[in-house]
Formats: structure tokens, sequence, C-alpha cells
């Protein structure tokens, strides 16, 4: 399996549908992958998402595989 590393890469303030401000990180993805037809993208998250990630992590860290959609 491929390396690959994560930074911050920028923050911005959102509002959801009933005005609430909240944080989305912008996260850049670099692939160590020679074979790899990108090395580096982006994502937006919230909070929370990585929240919920890091649960499912504790969850499941006794197992050999998690499938984990971002």
């Amino acid at each position: 399996m491929a390396a690959i590393t994560t930074q911050i890469a920028d923050t911005e303030l959102q509002r959801d549908e009933n005005g609430k401000e909240f944080t989305m990180y912008k996260i850049q993805v670099t692939s160590k992958d020679p074979l790899a037809t990108r090395k580096t993208w982006e994502v937006l998250r919230r909070y929370s998402q990585f929240n919920e990630l890091h649960s499912m992590v504790r969850l499941y860290a006794h197992t050999r595989v998690l499938s984990i959609v971002l």
C-alpha cells in the first residue's frame, strides 16, 4: 500500500441552510504512489466528519480491514 500525507491547507467559514456558521477544512492529500494518476488533491470536510471518522477508527481498530468513504 502506497503512503499518503495530509495537511490542513486552509479553512473557510460557511453557513448552513439555517444560517448557522461552521468551519470547513481544506485538506491537501498527497500520494507517494509512483503509479498514481493524481499526486495531489484537496477535499473539504467539516470537523464533525473528522469526529465521525475518528469514532469509526476506534470502533474497528482491532480489525484488519476498514473501509472508509470520505
